[in-house]
């Protein structure tokens, strides 16, 4: 059997929306949304493809649009798929029974807010898929965006860039002031070149397309909310010499096939097939639904032993997954009174409605949820700063940067500034403003997510 070797993901301790450690997967995601950038200096780590495919217009027609394009996805793939087609599905709620182990984390989160997404319209995310949303390269000097090895797109009439192999591509470009990134899935170039000039943004984030290839349908916000999520827990055992890492994907990881699977050795897992690798951990992985499984351990000399362990990982009732998740995160029941806490020292802008986030039905750490919270407050201030000063409206501006300039005292950032990057964070991205800073609002306001606050 041929090896694959481990595609590693780090998301930053900094970001609110990804406080978590190193995570290992056979799953190739999407490379230019790979990268997150530190929040402390809102700078983007580039992970660099292995192979790029050379743009050839010539050698490629433009297929067949249809227009407009429809919302709904067609019959025929609403009754082969289902709901979880769409990507409207919760993540199923986990559990491990093994004798002698217990729950040692779980980290739920979404790094990353789409814009505009269109799939086939009978295959959904296991055919053609064209995923839009903000890029996080930082391009203030106006210049043409790209990655290092990345093509530019100029000649085709597009002031971007594109990269990557053949059927996963990306594309940075600047599209009405703004810069956006595409991940172009099962697509010839020409089709993605096709969605990307025929789109168009608003200032508030909303996306229109004019036409798109023929089969495939666009679909509405609420289908591909869920569409980066991840959720992985951990669990270890008794006397520490072995580990049980779960995640679970969300559809954006699925596509005919995951690349590289067909390298892997596929076994019998329970009632499913699953793909099985030992390159650095033993690990098991399959498809089901809208969501992408990993079972990584760790500590295991024999395949059989991690097997055993790892088919204990199930889906549960959300009473019982409460009850195992109870003391390791704050649950979807205790986030309400949790959320009210953390604010009770801290000056909220005009408008600010925390139920929102208050009803988010993850679980997460309470240096997680503090990182949640607090940055949706510093965005809401930080926004009506940039556009009071916009308007010449001097006092609201001090308003605004007095209350950020406050963050220094607020409660759940000092508790937590010994813990990680997030407090030091904001506290800078504060000072900033208090320094008059212009640039601070459109250099961090992809790092702390403000487009999902």
């Amino acid at each position: 059997m041929e090896e694959v070797a481990d595609d590693e993901r780090v998301l930053m301790s900094q970001s609110p929306s990804a406080t978590r450690r190193e995570r290992t997967t056979d799953l190739q995601r999407p490379t230019a949304w790979r990268a997150f950038a530190t929040v402390a200096a809102a700078t983007v780590i580039v992970v660099a493809l292995a192979a790029i495919v050379r743009w050839q217009d010539d050698e490629r027609e433009p297929s067949e649009a249809v227009s407009p394009p429809t919302s709904q996805l067609s019959a025929a793939g609403l009754s082969e798929h289902g709901a979880d087609f769409v990507g409207v599905s919760a993540p199923p709620l986990l559990v491990m029974s093994a004798a002698g182990w217990r729950l040692s984390s779980i980290d739920d989160s979404t790094p990353r807010h789409q814009l505009f997404v269109a799939v086939d319209s009978v295959t959904g995310f296991a055919g053609s898929a064209f995923v839009v949303g903000r890029s996080e390269l930082n391009v203030a000097d106006g210049g043409r965006p790209g990655v290092p090895g990345s093509e530019s797109l100029i000649e085709n009439g597009i002031d971007g860039s594109i990269i990557g192999a053949d059927g996963e591509r990306t594309i940075e470009w600047r599209v009405d002031n703004q810069l956006l990134s595409a991940q172009a899935r099962n697509l010839r170039d020409a089709d993605a070149l096709a969605i990307v000039k025929s789109l168009s943004i608003t200032p508030d984030g909303t996306v229109t397309v004019a036409s798109l290839p023929a089969g495939m349908v666009k679909l509405a916000p609420a289908e591909f909310a869920g569409l980066s999520r991840y959720v992985t827990y951990g669990w270890i055992n008794d006397d520490e010499s072995k580990t049980m890492e779960a995640t679970l994907g969300g559809a954006e990881n699925i596509g005919a096939s995951i690349p590289g699977q067909d390298l892997l050795e596929p076994i019998a897992f329970g009632d499913r097939t699953a793909y099985f690798s030992n390159v650095s951990v033993m690990r098991v992985t399959w498809l089901d639904g809208f969501w992408h499984w990993t079972l990584s351990g760790t500590g295991y000399a024999e395949r059989d032993a991690f097997i055993d362990n790892a088919l204990t990982v199930t889906s549960t009732d959300r009473a019982t997954w409460e009850n195992h998740v109870a003391g390791h995160a704050i649950t979807p029941s205790e986030r309400p009174a949790a959320v009210a806490e953390i604010l009770a020292d801290i000056p909220t802008p005009p408008g600010f409605d925390p139920r929102p986030i208050a009803s988010e039905d993850v679980a997460q750490s309470r240096y997680q949820l503090i990182a949640r919270v607090t940055s949706a407050v510093w965005c809401g201030w930080a926004s009506l700063w940039d556009e009071a000063l916009s308007a010449g409206n001097d006092n609201l501006a001090a308003t605004a940067s007095t209350a950020l300039a406050s963050s220094v005292d607020w409660d759940a950032l000092v508790e937590t500034a010994d813990e990680g990057g997030w407090a030091e964070s904001l506290w800078d991205a504060s000072a900033r403003v208090a320094d008059g800073d212009r640039t601070v609002w459109a250099s961090m306001k992809s790092g702390f997510n403000c487009a999902v606050s």
